[in-house]
């Protein structure tokens, strides 16, 4: 969150980050699991997440998670909220593999390195997938 990437790769292996996002009554809240013995790697993002503004948090989740997610779920109420276009964005963003993972793996990169250095950025103007 703080523009720096997560170094989640050890001699070719990944190391997972499991999310889980509950709706509740006008707030979500937000689970975030790993292997005790990967806690190390996961430890900074996690103190960042706790420490930030609200909006920075709902900021990053929205960019983040359709183009990382393996398996994502989400509620029929916040799909229908969404028009077509963001429906579409949305799978879209969720099924890129290959080169247009890539291409938008830099993107992502770029955004959140350059949110996280311009003083005064508004997290509260989300994308146009909005998680939240």
């Amino acid at each position: 969150m703080n523009g720096k990437k997560i170094k989640n790769k050890v001699k070719g292996v990944f190391h997972r980050l499991a999310i889980t996002a509950i709706p509740e009554k006008g707030h979500s809240y937000i689970l975030l699991s790993c292997l005790d013995s990967e806690k190390v790697i996961y430890i900074d993002l996690f103190n960042q997440l706790q420490s930030s503004p609200i909006d920075k948090v709902k900021f990053y989740i929205s960019l983040i998670l359709p183009l990382y997610s393996e398996n994502m779920v989400l509620s029929p109420s916040l799909w229908n909220s969404w028009d077509e276009e963001t429906q579409m964005a949305y799978t879209f963003y969720a099924n890129l593999k290959d080169k247009d993972f890539i291409i938008y793996n830099k993107m992502n990169g770029m955004i959140l390195r350059k949110a996280a250095k311009m003083p005064g950025f508004s997290y509260e103007e989300r994308n146009k997938i909005n998680l939240f």
